[in-house]
């Protein structure tokens, strides 16, 4: 069996490749504005959203072992359903 560890971030960015995450150099500034706007967002939610849930666990599919670690920024479970959220914010110029 093949093994592989992912974390969420990584997951995220090749999920949303088409999406504005980046692992370019921000300012200072930008970084304590984006915090605050993610801080805010995640305050604004239900009380049934879990914000910052960390995660380990291993999936097995066909012939590999993926281990996903890591911290969720934002999780709802509604019934049956998981959502889960990866907050990216962006300024642009």
């Amino acid at each position: 069996m093949k093994t592989k560890a992912i974390g969420v971030r990584e997951l995220a960015e090749f999920v949303g490749r088409t999406g504005s995450i980046t692992n370019q150099f921000t300012l200072a500034l930008r970084a304590i504005e984006g915090t605050k706007l993610h801080q805010k967002y995640q305050s604004m939610q239900s009380s049934d959203y879990q914000k910052e849930v960390n995660i380990l666990t291993t999936l097995e599919l066909y012939d590999y072992s993926i281990t996903l670690h890591g911290r969720i920024d934002g999780l709802y479970k509604l019934d049956d359903t998981i959502t889960i959220e990866e907050i990216s914010i962006s300024t642009r110029f």
